[in-house]
């Protein structure tokens, strides 16, 4: 798996400019957020800096905040109160899903990635310093303050996963999604082969207290002949970028927990789907 860094190739720290080889050189100017990153130190994220993941091979758990999560199992259960009984994941926080930490509905979180809206994030995150935080490279450099004030272990990211997205040269990750960066770090830059999502549904609300935030909602039927109604941003650039992600890399692992269009055109199960099923029958409608 390549893993590209479209706008400046990271070393194992940011001890100073002279470490790293820049494709883009205006990145550093004065007063931009590459720029404000080096000044801060803020460390890029490689493999030996997280030596804990090669002694812990637990599968990764990339949790957003989509409905599944109030799913329920045969005991009554939902998806998220199994999620905080086990311990056998590494939980991986991803975006906006991190206010269920702090509202005290998710619990055992070891990492948070935090890809596009990093900016719209900072004003209402509360970092917790027990949590590493892993924080798209070209995001305002309040963010990297706030959660290094918190005490909390920080690391800056802007790589992708080649062949998956080529629009993502300025995100981290694959696609413009968090749950989406989420893979492309722990799968890509981490090499980990099992992934787990939980809340992670291309849903109408799987953006979770966003500012601003206005869904734009489109029907998906799968071959099977359920239909999902699905924000059409998050179906196009979380969704595909899954799919295509499957498709490139069919040596990851890939397990979606709760009833969504993701688990359905995904889970190794519901193989039957075909991801083009229902195409022509997709189509936009005002959701009010």
């Amino acid at each position: 798996m390549t893993v590209k860094y479209p706008e400046l190739s990271p070393k194992n720290t940011l001890r100073g400019r002279q470490n790293f080889e820049f494709l883009n050189e205006s990145d550093l100017e004065e007063g931009s957020n590459y720029d404000a990153a080096v000044i801060m130190g803020v460390p890029f994220l490689t493999v030996d800096q997280l030596p804990q993941l090669s002694v812990d091979t637990c599968p990764i758990a990339l949790i957003g905040g989509g409905p599944t999560l109030k799913d329920n199992d045969a005991n009554g259960k939902t998806i998220l109160q199994n999620l905080n009984d086990n311990a056998d994941v590494i939980k991986v926080v991803t975006g906006s899903a991190h206010t269920k930490i702090t509202n005290g509905d998710l619990t055992g979180v070891a990492y948070c990635v935090v890809g596009f809206a990093a900016d719209s994030m900072c004003d209402y995150m509360e970092p917790q310093k027990d949590i590493t935080y892993i924080v798209a490279a070209q995001s305002d450099f309040a963010i990297f303050q706030k959660i290094k004030a918190a005490g909390a272990r920080v690391f800056a990211v802007n790589g992708y996963v080649e062949g998956i997205d080529q629009n993502a040269d300025d995100l981290l990750g694959i696609g413009s999604t968090s749950a989406t960066a989420g893979l492309a770090v722990f799968a890509g830059i981490l090499g980990r082969k099992d992934i787990q999502f939980y809340g992670v549904d291309s849903s109408t609300s799987y953006s979770y207290d966003v500012p601003e935030y206005e869904p734009n909602e489109m029907p998906v039927e799968l071959e099977d002949g359920r239909i999902f109604i699905v924000d059409k941003g998050f179906y196009d650039e979380q969704t595909k970028d899954l799919v295509k992600f499957q498709e490139s890399y069919p040596e990851v692992k890939m397990k979606f927990f709760g009833d969504s269009v993701n688990a359905g055109l995904i889970n190794d199960d519901d193989l039957t789907n075909n991801f083009d099923a229902g195409a022509d029958n997709i189509f936009d409608f005002d959701p009010e």
